[in-house]
């Protein structure tokens, strides 16, 4: 299933701020998967931090 765009950016916006790197496969794969599952961008930045 593809994400909104919406999501999309926010995802990227978390790799940047949680890594301070460009998003590469790896933390796009560990971030994208959860919410493909179903769980929510907000609940995925709080486990995160």
């Amino acid at each position: 299933m593809a994400l909104p765009a919406q999501q999309q950016t926010v995802i990227l916006q978390l790799i940047q701020a949680m890594f301070n790197a460009a998003p590469g496969a790896i933390h796009l794969e560990a971030l994208v998967s959860p919410v493909e599952a179903g769980q929510t961008l907000a609940d995925l930045a709080q486990s995160s931090m």
